[in-house]
């Protein structure tokens, strides 16, 4: 009897279980998790290990681009940390740019306005003007006078946790933690005409006197630094320490895809294989996604980033996904996006595919990118 009685309990607890999962998986991915990605210089070639390639860059941009993030202001998510906007568009990120390199105004400013993607510039006040790679106080007018968002790295990008200039007496330390700080704030507010209100602390240092310094001299929030695990924004976030996922020589595509904080889509029976040289005369590449039901109808889509025409084609049923190129794909390295809509929870599932038209092409990539992986991944001087 007892049995009985606990049948009808446990069906009607089911799809109550049920409905709340659902409800709290949705609960789950209507909350911004926002991240920030930190760039300092574009190169063909990178010298410098927080450099990154420029064909990468594209491919990061078109990324974003082709998958659907929307790139917002800083301040807005600043004042979503802070409580003073109720919501974000969805798949939202925010790009910062570091330190004052030319780069800046002739590689990335162009190519993110190309995208329609706004960005902040922090800019240590010491490197303008100094070297034929640096940019002057007349490049920074002019972009901020065209929208860029201009901000302090403090005066000369030093190391500002107390432990870091232990020779210092605690008098000594606030006083020129006060010309680093209060000094940049200044210069730039003076130069520019317009408040300045966010740090990006220089290589990611940062402690409470820190916090508290940039508080007091009238800084809204700071940007820290992360190059190895990335982490979210999201409402109630520290705003003296948002976190940011540094992009670097070293940030693959996948790497990069993952810093964004969408979830995974998962391909099987890839042809050709991740990261392989794909098959003299072949034109058309292939993939079957996972559990492809979990997708809402029209919402999967495969395209290049890399700018080779190509054809693109999915079928529902079997999970089947196809690019074919018109044409001989140019030398060098290929990389594909696949994405789609999960239909129970709305995110959008990413994958990334990378791909060689040869073997020796393939080669010469690996022999960069050990090359690459020896550079340096912080400065402490302005390039001659």
């Amino acid at each position: 009897m007892q049995s009985d009685l606990k049948m009808p309990l446990r069906r009607l607890l089911l799809p109550i279980t049920a409905a709340l999962i659902l409800s709290t998986t949705a609960l789950a991915a209507a909350t911004p998790r926002v991240a920030i990605l930190g760039y300092h210089e574009v190169e063909a070639l990178p010298t410098q290990g927080w450099s990154v390639r420029t064909d990468d860059f594209e491919a990061q941009l078109a990324l974003l681009a082709t998958t659907g993030w929307t790139v917002i202001p800083l301040h807005d998510l600043y004042d979503y940390v802070t409580a003073k906007r109720t919501s974000l568009p969805d798949r939202s990120v925010v790009i910062t740019v570091d330190d004052g390199w030319l780069c800046t105004r002739t590689d990335m400013e162009p190519r993110f306005r190309k995208h329609g993607f706004p960005f902040t510039l922090f800019v240590y006040p010491k490197i303008l003007g100094l070297g034929k790679h640096a940019l002057t106080w007349d490049d920074v007018k002019r972009m901020s006078t065209a929208g860029v968002d201009i901000e302090s790295h403090t005066m000369t990008h030093p190391h500002l946790n107390r432990t870091s200039q232990s020779a210092m007496s605690d008098d000594q330390y606030a006083s020129w933690l006060q010309s680093e700080l209060a000094g940049s704030k200044e210069i730039l507010e003076q130069t520019l005409g317009r408040p300045i209100l966010f740090i990006a602390y220089p290589y990611g240092e940062h402690d409470d006197a820190v916090h508290a310094a940039a508080a007091r001299f009238g800084y809204l929030a700071g940007v820290t630094s992360q190059t190895t695990q990335p982490d979210f924004n999201v409402r109630g976030t520290d705003p003296y320490q948002l976190r940011r996922f540094v992009v670097d020589s070293s940030t693959t595509l996948d790497r990069f895809r993952r810093s964004l904080g969408g979830p995974d889509l998962v391909l099987e029976n890839v042809s050709p294989a991740l990261d392989a040289a794909i098959a003299p005369g072949q034109k058309t590449l292939s993939a079957t996604i996972k559990e492809p039901t979990r997708f809402a109808p029209g919402s999967v889509h495969i395209a290049t980033l890399t700018g080779d025409a190509a054809t693109e084609h999915y079928d529902e049923r079997t999970g089947l996904v196809s690019l074919t190129f018109g044409r001989r794909l140019a030398k060098g390295r290929q990389q594909i996006a696949v994405w789609g809509d999960d239909a129970v929870t709305g995110e959008r599932r990413t994958a990334v595919w990378t791909f060689y038209r040869s073997a020796v092409d393939k080669m010469n990539y690996e022999v960069r990118a050990a090359r690459l992986a020896a550079l340096p991944l912080h400065h402490t001087a302005v390039k001659p």
